[in-house]
């Protein structure tokens, strides 16, 4: 019978759980109380082992026990009995047989040196059982009954844990001295080991009461401050900083409360890390903060149309809400979606809206945002949780009332992660972001004030739910007419300007800008066109260069 990762040593005794059909047919033709070859397999992954694949040395044993257990396996106890070597096998009635020769220990030392060598393989036995927790002090006592040399070397044997080839080189060992040597310096170094692992595991414990008595005369030295009237300054300077910021109620309370947690957290643990950044964002976001809108029809009219060249039903749409904004006081926010062709200006005029308004700008780009976690935030479980987009951007903006462009709306996407478009509805819903909820504040966050502007090339990729909430301004392009008056009043001077060359300073030609827009430009928006007038900026810089070198050459 094949053994996987076990070696029997003659005089001991093991119980085994039988599953293989091969295994249980040699049980079944021996019987209980019959013999038995058992050999361990060089490759315990083999499942249906052939003799190539088995050891050569292997135990004779008698089956003491046999009992059937319902799962269809059976648990078997072998004794035993001596140590053969096998010559030849065979395959006879759908079991593997074998010819084996008796293979004794056989030894030259007298008698007096083997019961020296086994005396000290026995005491080092009794001291890695009372060192080795999974066996019991019991053990080395039997063992010590055992009558024969022989007999105590084998029991010694099957009681130590090593490798199953170092079990199987014991096994191996033609005399009874090898054998007592072998096993001794396996004992030593078994010996070694438990007492580094002894070792090791005093330090540690050492190190846990060493923490725990930092811990206790921390918290001591801490309530002797706070009875002296010496709290610590950090924690001092971060009270004081909450009971100055402006923030709602809701807001104070939980920002004391994880102050109070923090107080009680040791300096070391994760946990304070944790608790102080979260106090941190807390301190940082604007609550009550704002700027004051300009009100200014006029003002803001004259902004629009320096900035930008055409767009009236944008424009017109603004200055509506700046006059609805003007009687009432207060307003929701319009959702507005620019929708046009690349290169239109739907992100500069969302910065200029902001301009018109004396409002702060922020400007986040969803484009290939595929985590849910990027919109609503990560949950404070782990080192390094941070909030989302929308939290972050209005830590940067200072303020409750920015103007807030969601750039590259339609080009967000989705997997196992979540769907960020699902996580913007709350966002860009007026009935619900009064009360936006993100994920590692858990705090609800008011952005009822902000102005969101989002941006896109298509309405095909923005999911209905979402397009549902958006009022959709369109940005068709420009025609060669219209792009001609935005080269001349914006592109041309930011590009001159961009190059170090003074506008002023340049004379176009009554063709220039006409044969550089038909030839080389066929777009809707005005990037192309953009970047033609700077090649051409580039060329003005190195001629003035190359003259500048020549007139420096004559003199």
């Amino acid at each position: 019978m094949p053994l996987r990762d076990v070696v029997l040593f003659p005089w001991s005794v093991m119980p085994l759980l039988v599953g293989r059909a091969a295994s249980l047919a040699a049980i079944d033709q021996a019987g209980e109380g019959g013999l038995l070859l058992v050999v361990a397999q060089r490759d315990p992954e083999v499942g249906e082992p052939r003799p190539a694949d088995l050891h050569r040395t292997g135990t004779v044993v008698r089956v003491r026990q046999r009992v059937s257990t319902p799962n269809g396996t059976v648990r078997v106890l072998l004794e035993g009995l001596a140590r053969v070597r096998i010559t030849r096998f065979s395959a006879r009635s759908g079991s593997l047989r074998a010819t084996v020769d008796p293979f004794p220990f056989v030894d030259s030392d007298t008698p007096a040196s083997l019961e020296v060598l086994a005396r000290r393989v026995v005491s080092q036995f009794e001291e890695y059982v009372a060192q080795q927790r999974r066996l019991p002090a019991e053990v080395a006592s039997l063992v010590q009954t055992e009558g024969s040399v022989a007999r105590r070397a084998c029991a010694v044997a099957a009681h130590v844990g090593a490798q199953h080839d170092v079990r199987q080189s014991l096994l191996e060992e033609p005399s009874l001295s090898s054998f007592l040597t072998r096993l001794s310096d396996l004992l030593r170094g078994e010996l070694d080991l438990l007492g580094l692992e002894r070792k090791l595991e005093d330090e540690v414990r050492g190190a846990v009461v060493r923490n725990q008595r930092e811990f206790f005369l921390n918290e001591q030295l801490k309530a002797i401050h706070r009875e002296l009237g010496q709290d610590d300054d950090d924690l001092a300077d971060l009270e004081a900083q909450i009971a100055a910021k402006a923030m709602p109620d809701p807001v104070r309370e939980r920002a004391q409360r994880e102050l109070r947690k923090l107080r009680r957290t040791p300096a070391s643990s994760p946990e304070g890390a944790v608790a102080r950044n979260f106090l941190d964002w807390i301190l940082a976001l604007p609550w009550t903060e704002r700027t004051d809108d300009v009100l200014d029809l006029a003002r803001a009219r004259a902004m629009l149309d320096e900035d930008h060249h055409g767009l009236d039903e944008v424009k017109e749409r603004l200055l509506d809400y700046l006059a609805a904004l003007a009687l009432a006081g207060t307003l929701s926010g319009p959702l507005l979606c620019l929708v046009g062709p690349p290169g239109t200006g739907k992100t500069s005029l969302g910065r200029s809206v902001a301009r018109a308004l004396g409002r702060k700008f922020v400007r986040v780009s969803l484009g290939g945002v595929r985590d849910e976690a990027e919109i609503r935030g990560h949950r404070r479980t782990y080192i390094g949780a941070m909030p989302g987009r929308i939290i972050q951007g209005m830590r940067r903006a200072g303020v409750v009332n920015p103007v807030f462009l969601l750039d590259e709306v339609d080009k967000l996407g989705a997997d196992w992660r979540g769907d960020p478009a699902a996580a913007l509805l709350e966002v860009l819903d007026a009935e619900q972001h009064n009360a936006f909820s993100d994920h590692y504040l858990e705090i609800d966050y008011d952005l009822s004030q902000v102005l969101f502007i989002t941006t896109a090339n298509s309405l095909n990729n923005i999911p209905e739910a979402l397009r549902d909430r958006l009022e959709i301004l369109r940005l068709p392009g420009y025609v060669d007419q219209e792009k001609l008056e935005i080269a001349r009043a914006h592109l041309v001077p930011r590009q001159l300007r961009a190059h170090g060359i003074a506008p002023e300073s340049v004379t176009w030609e009554p063709d220039a800008l006409p044969g550089i827009l038909r030839r080389y430009t066929r777009e809707a928006g005005v990037r192309e066109l953009e970047r033609r007038i700077a090649r051409v900026a580039r060329k003005i810089a190195r001629r003035r260069l190359a003259d500048a070198a020549v007139a420096a050459s004559d003199i």
